[in-house]
Formats: C-alpha cells, sequence, structure tokens
C-alpha cells in the first residue's frame, strides 16, 4: 500500500516555498515498525514544542497519540510557507473601537 500526498516547504522566510510530492510506501511494515517510526516522529515533535515554548521542559509528558495525530506537527512549523491572513481579521484590526463599533451599527442595520 502507498500513501501520495504533497509538502510544501520554505527554506528561508524571504524564498518561496516548494511542492514536494512524497510517496510512502507502507509494504511489508509490521505494526511494531509503525509504532516505531510514530515513537520517534512524536518525540521530534514532542521536542520541538519544548524548544518553541517559553515554559521549562517537564520531567515527564505524556503523549496521547490519538490526539497527537490532530495537531501539526511542531517540527515542520519553520518550514511551512505563511499562512496567509484573513483579510477581514487584518482590517479590523486596524480600526480603533469607534470604527469598529459604526462598522457593527451598520452591519446589524443591514440585517435587521
Amino acid at each position: 500500500m502507498k500513501t501520495v500526498f504533497k509538502v510544501l516547504t520554505q527554506k528561508k522566510a524571504e524564498q518561496s516555498h516548494r511542492e514536494t510530492l512524497v510517496t510512502i510506501d507502507w509494504t511489508g511494515v509490521t505494526h511494531e515498525q509503525l509504532m516505531t517510526l510514530a515513537k520517534w516522529a512524536l518525540t521530534a515533535d514532542m521536542q520541538a514544542r519544548f524548544v518553541k515554548s517559553n515554559s521549562p521542559i517537564p520531567d515527564k509528558w505524556d503523549i496521547k497519540a490519538c490526539e497527537q495525530v490532530k495537531q501539526e506537527p511542531a517540527a515542520l512549523w519553520a518550514y511551512q510557507p505563511p499562512k496567509k491572513k484573513d483579510p477581514m481579521e487584518e482590517l479590523l484590526a486596524k480600526m480603533n473601537p469607534k470604527e469598529r463599533e459604526a462598522l457593527l451599527a451598520e452591519l446589524r442595520a443591514t440585517f435587521s
């Protein structure tokens, strides 16, 4: 069995990202070998989160693999292209409280 997916990698902040088509061939891999690969990946992710955190490194850490699957790996953060910001959020952030209130009043009037 093979898994095929695309990865976007950015080497430096000022450079554009590159797309790579990755194929993983799972043929012949045992359950134990998959768990070993997962252990390595989870350990690297945990260490990357510790390094990026302002908190001290804990003496003990529990990982729930089923929950970790839902999170973007911290080790990859530096290599991802920047996420596009929502233009509405940027606009709202630039507005002062009076401007935001005027906009909300206009929206309320429009949808009432």
